[in-house]
């Protein structure tokens, strides 16, 4: 019987990764889409260009679109902003998104994890989600103390 509830599971989770995107204009046999193709995505990273001991310093993450303004943006229109657009470091990468019961892709648990020894705490993790078909919560925010002895510029 195990067998026959592990065949079962397999063919539904085919069914759910490989919906069919049919459509009124659809004539022919529908295509099998793979749902479940790493989409692209691009992690913005932002922190004021010049920190102060025992001020708290912002990193602000945001997991963004490629067409998206994302964290350059938000830090636009952030008058109060410490950190501002060309403080934005960028990065490409690709994610498959985990599929839900019914087949739909579903919002990605994320971790950043910062380690910085001149501050305090020396390590920071943030967890989030990132939705399929938008950008992550703007201001993910980790809020640092630097320890070191004068004012540094980052950069």
């Amino acid at each position: 019987m195990k067998h026959w509830t592990d065949v079962a599971r397999g063919i539904r989770d085919v069914v759910a990764r490989f919906g069919s995107p049919a459509t009124a204009t659809t004539t022919g046999p529908a295509a099998l889409v793979d749902k479940n193709v790493p989409k692209s995505r691009v992690l913005d990273a932002a922190i004021p260009s010049h920190i102060v001991k025992d001020r708290a310093t912002e990193l602000q993450v945001v997991v963004r679109l490629p067409d998206s303004p994302g964290l350059k943006g938000v830090l636009l229109e952030d008058e109060d902003a410490e950190a501002r657009p060309e403080d934005v470091l960028s990065k490409d990468f690709s994610v498959a998104f985990p599929l839900g019961p019914d087949g739909r892709l579903e919002a990605l648990k994320a971790k950043v994890q910062l380690t910085a020894p001149d501050f305090n705490p020396s390590t920071q993790s943030k967890l989030f989600f990132v939705p399929p078909d938008g950008d992550s919560e703007v201001g993910l925010v980790l809020s640092d103390r630097p320890t070191y002895r004068q004012a540094q510029s980052v950069g």
